[in-house]
């Protein structure tokens, strides 16, 4: 897939418009069917991720790292798959993977917190997701799960910190204003 492409589709997930770029990716695909690279198959993994098509996403994400095992997006998304299916060692193996194919990947880090949090490991969860905002400045999924955590455990001034932060970095990210809301 082309990086013209590739910043398309990111313009277009950007803008929320997560049909269409799944659409552009699909008609790519169906005009040349055995040209789907790696990349693409992460590409449509991580939309179908975000449609909420675990399934399906779970199929392109192994065929990529398949095709292409060097790609760390690829073992950061099906992290993400393993986390949702509650396979902890897993996932935590492919946050793993994708730090060592990239040790600056911050969201593999901010996955690794969020590993944490769900397995009750809050303080292990904190560390990491300071590690990506330290690499990432502007890793807003980190700053929303740390700000979410401070205010799990009831530290509502850099909990709204790291909310702000989130929403500073992406004015549309609605789960920070909302959680932000609760505070």
């Amino acid at each position: 897939m082309q990086t013209i492409e590739r910043q398309k589709i990111d313009d277009l997930l950007n803008n929320n418009m997560v049909d269409e770029a799944l659409n552009y990716i699909n008609d790519s695909l169906n005009l040349c069917p055995n040209s789907a690279s790696a990349q693409t198959l992460t590409l449509r993994g991580k939309i179908l991720l975000i449609k909420k098509l675990y399934d399906e996403a779970i199929i392109n994400l192994n065929q990529a790292i398949e095709l292409n095992p060097f790609i760390e997006e690829s073992f950061y998304l099906r992290s993400k798959w393993f986390i949702k299916k509650k396979m902890w060692k897993e996932a935590h193996e492919d946050c793993e993977r994708a730090l060592k194919l990239n040790p600056n990947y911050a969201l593999a880090y901010a996955g690794l917190g969020i590993l944490m949090v769900k397995q009750s490991k809050n303080h292990d969860g904190l560390i990491f997701f300071k590690q990506a905002i330290e690499l990432d400045n502007n890793c807003c999924l980190a700053y929303f799960n740390l700000g979410n955590l401070y205010f799990q455990i009831d530290n509502y001034d850099p909990a709204l910190r790291n909310l702000n932060k989130a929403i500073q970095i992406d004015e549309k990210f609605a789960n920070a204003y909302e959680k932000r809301g609760f505070n």
